[in-house]
């Protein structure tokens, strides 16, 4: 409010007050506000590793669980470029289907070899897609499950049956 001052004596007289109905607005943002939250709690709580990273493959942002899976902590991958996780001899088919996922080209799921922070490599099967966000920067959002132990016990399930064959064979 801003003082009126109209007597000659410089005697404070009254307050003139502007008022505006922002209704709209508040009622504009709250669903915003409301559904970044719900965001960032099904992101931090989903046991999938999730990411999100831009044109350039950077990280914009990484889950518990994407962590989890690879062994870096976020600080170590926002910023980075995904190719971090990918074998040194894969990195330039990976990013040339990185690329194409920008032109429009669907991305099945898809089973691909990972290295881990201390070296270790996994299989994940990923799943990704475009974030579709008012503004101008493209994003993606890429979700991955560590499958290594499961096509471990495949191949073992596979050796098996193969030294079945073989014993029942020599058993004639």
């Amino acid at each position: 409010g801003a003082p009126i001052d109209g007597s000659s004596e410089g005697k404070f007289r009254g307050v003139i007050f502007t008022l505006a109905d922002v209704t709209n607005e508040v009622d504009a943002v709250t669903p915003l506000a409301d559904s970044r939250g719900l965001f960032a709690a099904v992101l931090q709580t989903a046991q999938t590793g999730i990411c999100v990273t831009d044109r350039e493959g950077r990280y914009v942002m990484v889950n518990d669980a994407y962590c989890r899976i690879y062994g870096y902590q976020r600080d170590q991958l926002i910023g980075r470029k995904f190719l971090i996780v990918v074998p040194e001899e894969e990195q330039g088919e990976m990013l040339e289907l990185y690329k194409q996922s920008f032109e429009g080209k669907l991305f099945q799921p898809a089973e691909f070899n990972c290295v881990c922070a201390d070296g270790t490599e996994i299989v994940v099967l990923a799943t990704s897609a475009p974030l579709r966000l008012v503004g101008p920067r493209p994003l993606k959002v890429t979700t991955v499950t560590d499958i290594t132990h499961t096509r471990q016990m495949a191949k073992m399930h596979d050796q098996l049956a193969r030294m079945e064959s073989v014993s029942q064979l020599a058993a004639g």
